[in-house]
């Protein structure tokens, strides 16, 4: 798994879903980005919390925290 491999555990996702006619049927489409702000991710040792919870809890991480997303992956 590609967060696994990054040390990071993904431990819950929201997606956001829409449908849409292709002319011949309805074709259901995920439309959502994969970050700190859609998912709750946690450092696979110690359990650090890299996602929304924190950043809502200490907005001056905001920055740091989806630095050190992007740097793993």
């Amino acid at each position: 798994c590609l967060f696994a491999g990054a040390g990071i555990r993904l431990v819950e996702a929201a997606f956001t879903l829409g449908t849409v006619f292709d002319g011949n049927e309805f074709v259901t489409l995920i439309a959502d980005e994969i970050s700190p702000a859609t998912c709750r991710l946690w450092d696979l040792a110690d359990n650090t919390k890299l996602d929304f919870e924190r950043t809502m809890l200490r907005p001056e991480d905001t920055i740091g925290v989806y630095q050190e997303v992007a740097r793993r992956l």
